[in-house]
């Protein structure tokens, strides 16, 4: 009875004239626009997510660019306060700064028994420009040789207002003087 059952069905199947079987199978063909299993992307969609990706990826940049520069200026006032601690080691030793810095140079002196002494072995540079000798400003007050003033040039934000007019040769927003 099954197999009756089964052979009256496939029968049913094929009962469809000529005229309707062509049509079905050529329906895909006539309607293109119509998509059978509703997958893929629209041009449009594709779009919207490369805008969106672009926008994302911009935001980051900028972000990513202001967080180098405050690090930049973090190690600016570190490497600052390290020149004033070699200084005051100097003037402990010798009894005054030193006339000049050379940024870059060790910073040495032999007035301590006849022998050198090094007090850093290298006057750190900008970290923005390492290869150059003269980013920071050093300037001792030519009035009061007990006095200097360390400068040097922020990227974001400004430093204290001792700075007014540059240090030395170099323009500055961020002083660091004797304590």
């Amino acid at each position: 009875m099954i197999q009756k059952a089964r052979s009256q069905v496939s029968d049913f199947r094929f009962q469809l004239s000529d005229n309707q079987r062509s049509e079905h199978l050529t329906s895909d063909i006539r309607h293109p626009t119509i998509r059978k299993f509703g997958t893929g992307f629209t041009l449009v969609e594709l779009l919207v997510v490369l805008a969106i990706i672009s926008i994302v990826i911009s935001v980051s940049f900028v972000a990513f660019q202001g967080a180098q520069a405050s690090g930049r200026d973090t190690k600016r006032k570190a490497d600052l306060e390290d020149i004033r601690s070699a200084l005051e080691i100097y003037r402990s030793d010798c009894g005054s700064y030193p006339a000049t810095l050379t940024f870059g140079s060790s910073l040495q002196d032999t007035c301590v028994g006849g022998g050198t002494s090094t007090y850093m072995d290298s006057v750190p540079n900008d970290p923005l420009y390492p290869r150059e000798t003269a980013e920071y400003g050093y300037e001792l007050d030519s009035s009061n040789t007990s006095k200097y003033k360390l400068c040097a040039k922020l990227e974001r934000g400004s430093g204290s207002s001792a700075c007014a007019g540059g240090c030395g040769t170099e323009s500055c927003n961020y002083t660091v003087t004797n304590p």
